[in-house]
């Protein structure tokens, strides 16, 4: 969680220091990356908790540094990164568990019954928009 602050404090300087709204995106996904990879590769502690610990404070400080486009930028952007993780996730658990099931009652998974999930994630993917 130090990490994660220490991060997060370095951001908020720099965010106080710009108005463009493609430096302000970038500075924010390239730091939680980086606040992730260092906290855990580097210090070995939990890179999750001080992405978190990073985004607490971010969310509080941070949106008195970004104002304007910058702020509608940001919010698009991480509304799509939080669309494509909850999809990949539940799609994932998904076709964990439907195999898992298949494979339990002996039936094998053919190409037809692929195309039918596809068939129905494209389905249920169009109709969440």
């Amino acid at each position: 969680p130090l990490v994660g602050l220490a991060f997060a404090l370095v951001v908020v300087f720099w965010l106080s220091r710009t108005r463009d709204p493609v430096v302000v995106v970038a500075l924010t996904l390239a730091a939680s990356w980086a606040c992730y990879v260092c906290a855990d590769w580097l210090c070995r502690g939990s890179g999750v908790l001080a992405v978190v610990t990073s985004s607490l404070v971010l969310a509080d400080l941070g949106k008195l540094s970004v104002t304007g486009e910058g702020s509608v930028a940001l919010r698009c952007v991480w509304e799509l990164a939080e669309f494509l993780a909850n999809s990949m996730v539940f799609s994932l658990a998904g076709t964990i568990i439907g195999f898992e099931l298949a494979t339990a009652t002996g039936e094998q998974v053919s190409l037809a019954d692929l195309g039918l999930a596809v068939a129905l994630y494209a389905y249920l993917l169009a109709s969440r928009a």
